[in-house]
């Protein structure tokens, strides 16, 4: 058996063991805390418009998300991440079903790492290797989201950079905890009053509800809080439900989304 045989099947089973390792840890990728307890919110990086980026050697784009599917791509899988060719060509490289955060590899404080892996297709080196996509994100409080670079040193492997103030560990004060609103619907053109009932509220408290903040964050008491729905955006989404996560923020920067808790616009 020749070596570069062996080392292929090496890491085909260093791919499998990852890739059952992903399904048994399906956890709720709005929040992660690292080996050494820094808690980081994942949530703000949940965008409408998807992130993209041009790799550094050679001729793709990537469309890549956090904790969800892809928004807008013209790509008919519904992936987390996917390569486009200069044709159009796309090409899942990761799905939601295989993910997992991790420490940066530049250790826990210096951001975190997001890791999907496409083993559903199987479409690398003629069928026989899965692709897996790391996402890299930086800690730096100087920006909101910012692309750096994509490159692929390895077959099959890709690594997205980014830097973002939200790859920064969140303060230690107690974050707000929802348990449930009401209503959980409203009108697409907003003005709907929501209760929230949960904990660590406080007059400082703000709302959103997606990437749009709400009106008239009311404080009421520690468990009690009222907030008025915005308007549904984008516009074009006026003919249908739009289903949008709640979140709340105790100091404007660290946003929280307690069991995945959702307001529908109708």
């Amino acid at each position: 058996m020749n070596e570069p045989f062996c080392m292929k099947m090496k890491l085909v089973v260093v791919v499998l063991i990852l890739v059952f390792t992903f399904a048994a840890l399906a956890q709720n990728c709005g929040t992660f805390t690292s080996s050494d307890g820094s808690r980081y919110n994942l949530a703000p990086l949940t965008a409408n418009i998807d992130y993209s980026g041009n790799e550094t050697d050679a001729p793709y784009t990537y469309y890549w998300q956090f904790c969800s599917n892809l928004v807008q791509t013209t790509c008919v899988w519904p992936t987390p991440v996917t390569q486009v060719t200069v044709s159009g060509t796309c090409t899942p490289v990761g799905y939601l079903d295989y993910f997992q955060l991790n420490d940066h590899p530049n250790g826990p404080k210096a951001g975190f790492q997001v890791t999907y892996v496409n083993a559903q297709d199987n479409t690398c080196q003629s069928n026989t290797i899965p692709r897996i996509t790391h996402i890299v994100v930086d800690c730096d409080l100087s920006v909101e989201s910012s692309f750096v670079a994509i490159t692929s040193p390895s077959i099959c492997i890709y690594w997205i950079e980014m830097r973002s103030k939200y790859a920064c560990p969140v303060s230690n004060s107690t974050a707000p905890l929802i348990s449930s609103i009401s209503p959980p619907t409203g009108s697409m053109s907003g003005g709907t009053k929501v209760s929230f009932v949960g904990q660590n509220f406080t007059p400082s408290t703000q709302c959103r509800f997606g990437l749009v903040a709400g009106v008239n964050p009311t404080y009421q008491s520690s468990t009690v809080f009222m907030c008025t729905s915005p308007a549904s955006t984008p516009p074009e989404r006026d003919l249908f439900p739009d289903t949008e996560q709640v979140f709340l923020s105790n100091d404007g920067l660290n946003w929280s989304s307690t069991n995945n808790v959702t307001f529908t616009f109708k």
